[in-house]
């Protein structure tokens, strides 16, 4: 039976909270058990995976929910999955091999990409599921995984105090429950045989290519000023920033939880041309945001120094500074995620990987200089410009494709 778009919300935005909020407290959790500079190699091994996670995905998510017509296959978007997991697996492995890592930072790294795979490939059973109205049955699978992987993770890494043993276990632990739980939920719906076309899986290729393209710029936005952080200040630094800026992502969920479940609804007022409701709900979701963002930077203002210092202890008392503009930086990721939805919906791939080549144009340009002079708050900056920069691109290609025309008039919105 499906789902309204209320309960569709709750279920997502629970499921995906208890899940970001377990994956935040692993780490506290190697700060507590082992150190910063642990956990500056955790934060190594997110950083290099979420490259190659991007590849993984492909993007196609956003493509496959509003693939209303059903122009291809349930079976197509899993076997082309299975793919470009592959793909992912092997550019890491070869990309990081000849960065001059240790071996252990090295083993770190492929863990934790193992661990993201499993989090890409599930994202096509909840793409089955979304399409369906069932997203509480994502909800529960977020928190599912979320529990087992941080049970089974921090228990591992508090018995043999080994950072790369509890990655791979809990890499396994997700893999487990997307057996047991996710495949069999998003059968009841569509064939999760993975389907060989392979005319369809080269279209899928190609014109998944942009988004992927666009998501992949938009990943390196983030990814260069933490490795320029590395670089040029150690891994101790880079673990004191990671810390900090962990937490902050649940703001970013419960901002970009409010436009998740409205992808279908978006793409049916694009397809059906009715643009009044498509811009009506577009303003509607900017303010939303604006309003958690209102909420989340002056909580973090007020409460954010107490917050870090009873999870981190009095060390991390000098750092909290950097608090607030990394809760901003966090917030103009969740909007620069709408406007890529929004281009995603209306096909716009050009628009993406033009606003996407011109943020990391101007992170490569900026960052050395930033980084170098500012140590973490350069790092913050050279996230937070290209983004701006992403945004206002993003929008004028989104005025541009649908027409300004078409956007309601002031006084309009009910």
């Amino acid at each position: 039976m499906k789902k309204n778009l209320k309960e569709n919300f709750i279920w997502n935005s629970i499921g995906s909270l208890i899940y970001l909020f377990l994956q935040w407290i692993l780490t506290v959790v190697v700060v507590r058990v082992l150190n910063y500079e642990a956990a500056g190699s955790y934060s190594l091994a997110t950083s290099a995976a979420t490259m190659f996670h991007a590849l993984a995905l492909y993007s196609i998510r956003n493509f496959q929910v509003s693939d209303t017509k059903d122009e291809y296959t349930s079976g197509v978007y899993i076997f082309h999955r299975f793919l470009t997991c592959g793909i992912a697996f092997i550019f890491c492995i070869l990309s990081n091999t000849v960065q001059g890592y240790t071996a252990e930072q090295l083993l770190c790294i492929v863990f934790y990409m193992l661990f993201k795979l499993s989090e890409s490939f599930v994202d096509v059973y909840h793409g089955i599921d979304q399409k369906a109205l069932r997203m509480d049955i994502i909800g529960k699978s977020y928190i599912i995984r979320g529990c087992l992987t941080a049970i089974v993770f921090c228990l591992v890494l508090v018995i043999t105090k080994d950072l790369n043993l509890a990655i791979l276990l809990m890499g396994a632990a997700s893999i487990l429950v997307i057996i047991v739980y996710d495949r069999p939920s998003a059968n009841r719906f569509q064939s999760t045989n993975p389907e060989i076309n392979w005319g369809q899986i080269l279209s899928l290729f190609k014109k998944g290519f942009w988004l992927f393209l666009c998501t992949f710029l938009s990943n390196m936005i983030f990814v260069i000023p933490k490795y320029m952080l590395e670089s040029y200040w150690g891994k101790e630094f880079l673990g004191i920033y990671s810390s900090i800026a962990t937490p902050t992502i649940v703001v970013q969920v419960a901002a970009t939880l409010v436009f998740n479940p409205l992808i279908t609804v978006f793409a049916y007022y694009h397809d059906n041309k009715d643009w009044g409701k498509f811009w009506k709900a577009l303003i509607k979701t900017c303010g939303a945001i604006i309003g958690i963002g209102a909420i989340s930077v002056i909580g973090a203002a007020l409460f954010g120094e107490w917050g870090l210092r009873l999870l981190f202890g009095e060390s991390i008392v000098p750092y909290t500074y950097l608090l607030v503009p990394i809760v901003i930086t966090t917030l103009l990721t969740a909007v620069a995620r709408l406007f890529y939805m929004i281009l995603t919906v209306i096909r716009d791939y050009r628009g993406l990987a033009i606003s996407g080549f011109i943020a990391v144009v101007a992170c490569v340009a900026i960052g050395p200089l930033l980084v170098g002079r500012y140590d973490m708050s350069g790092t913050n900056y050279s996230m937070m410009i290209p983004l701006i920069i992403q945004i206002i691109f993003m929008i004028l290609y989104s005025m541009h494709r649908n027409g300004t025309k078409n956007t309601p008039k002031a006084g309009k919105i009910k």
